[in-house]
């Protein structure tokens, strides 16, 4: 499984974790999320949380949209604590996983249609997954009372010009 990255004023400095399950931030910190992040009195910590793209998958390693909305959710719920305690996030997300299943389906069905670019894999999997990210953050903002919307960004980056 991919690390989760988690970046901000913790512990003063940056925090690269190994998950072993997909209850991300309660089981890696160990402890008790309304103590570590209220502790702080009043200091709004900005967080970044990474979510690998092996992080928003299913039980040996599943790809099927109900797994990873499981998956999802799961991170969503951690995520709205960090939130209802005052903090403000900014969630990353991989996406190796899915992009890999997209090209399987592409060869499977390369005698049938024409085969999807790279890029538009990777494009295409981002926009899914900021869908279900969105999806799962609005919900479990809605059930702690919190008046916020989540926003999705889809960016792009320029890995090798020649290429």
């Amino acid at each position: 499984m991919e690390a989760l990255a988690i970046v901000g004023y913790l512990c003063g400095a940056g925090v690269t974790l190994r998950p072993v399950c997909c209850a991300l931030l309660k089981s890696l910190l160990s402890c008790d999320l309304s103590l570590t992040f209220t502790s702080f009195k009043g200091i709004c910590m900005r967080i970044l949380v990474a979510l690998g793209g092996n992080a928003i998958t299913g039980p040996n390693d599943s790809v099927e949209p109900k797994d990873q909305i499981a998956a999802v959710e799961e991170a969503a719920s951690q995520i709205a604590d960090l939130v209802a305690a005052g903090n403000e996030v900014v969630l990353s997300h991989g996406n190796g996983p899915q992009v890999g299943a997209a090209l399987k389906r592409n060869e499977i069905a390369a005698a049938e249609v024409a085969p999807t670019p790279l890029d538009w894999c990777v494009a295409d999997t981002q926009g899914a997954l900021g869908y279900i990210l969105l999806n799962a953050l609005h919900d479990a903002f809605a059930k702690r009372g919190l008046d916020t919307e989540p926003t999705v960004l889809v960016t792009r980056a320029l890995v090798d010009k020649n290429s």
